[in-house]
């Protein structure tokens, strides 16, 4: 992810960038000092005056919103599937590692205000920040215009997480690495890497042969002239794996992937 616009206290760059987030966002806020709130970091804050506002309230307030956004838009998508199956969904949607792959695929962290100390260490890449910023921003949403406004926000927000409960419709529109990586980050908050197992050919006529891992699971395997393509062919076939069936038991044929936890019935706080 790229730099942060300069976080100097409201500079004209950072507010002008502001109208530009709201497009994404879909709301305008009637309150903009909402909007600031939630993209201000506490050590930002401490840093420019004591006591100032930061995102923690809001977060706090976005995190039973989201919540109730994302069960809204299952009920809405999910005309067949058992509360069970509801709930495990939305559990694995308001994961902090699922949000935040949404705030970066989103590019929220350009306008995350943060301290020179948590610029300096990568702060506005955290997984914690980028969750708890997309939450407090549901949150400002829902004092400036309400639920309906704020579960709108919310679905623009985690629109490459919803896309993954359409697989693999949504292959057509998303390249299958990319694809996999946001099912396998939601469904079970790791990362799926690519194993080269041999190369063979001449020089220019080489065969790459690769398999997609997770958690030292085997998924699938591809093969290709390119690494790349051996790649996509490898999460090609673990997405119609991982997609094969009524949805409920979606497992890799080379072996059980990590069981997924029942949801609590609330989110544990995350620490900071």
């Amino acid at each position: 992810m790229g730099a942060g616009l300069s976080s100097s206290a409201d500079s004209p760059e950072w507010l002008d960038s502001l109208q530009e987030l709201q497009r994404r966002l879909g709301h305008e806020f009637q309150s903009p000092s909402l909007l600031h709130t939630a993209l201000t970091h506490s050590s930002w804050a401490h840093e420019r005056r004591r006591n100032a506002d930061h995102y923690e309230r809001l977060e706090f307030l976005g995190d039973s919103v989201v919540g109730l956004a994302v069960s809204s838009i299952l009920l809405r998508r999910e005309h067949t599937e058992s509360e069970g199956t509801l709930a495990r969904t939305r559990s694995r949607l308001i994961s902090a590692p699922a949000l935040a792959l949404a705030a970066r695929e989103f590019e929220l962290g350009r306008w995350i205000r943060v301290g020179a100390g948590e610029e300096r260490s990568g702060g506005r890449d955290r997984e914690n920040i980028l969750a708890d910023v997309l939450e407090a921003i549901i949150g400002a949403t829902f004092l400036d215009a309400g639920f309906d406004v704020a579960a709108s926000v919310a679905e623009r927000l985690l629109a490459p997480l919803l896309a993954q409960l359409e697989l693999p419709a949504a292959l057509d529109e998303r390249d299958p690495k990319s694809a996999l990586q946001l099912l396998v980050q939601a469904r079970w908050q790791v990362t799926p890497t690519y194993r080269l197992i041999t190369t063979s050919g001449p020089g220019h006529d080489q065969r790459f042969d690769v398999e997609v891992v997770v958690q030292d699971r085997t998924l699938a395997s591809g093969h290709g002239k390119r690494k790349r393509d051996a790649e996509q062919e490898a999460a090609t076939k673990a997405l119609q794996a991982l997609t094969r069936g009524d949805g409920e038991n979606r497992q890799s044929p080379y072996g059980a992937l990590p069981e997924e936890s029942a949801p609590r019935p609330t989110r544990p706080r995350r620490s900071r």
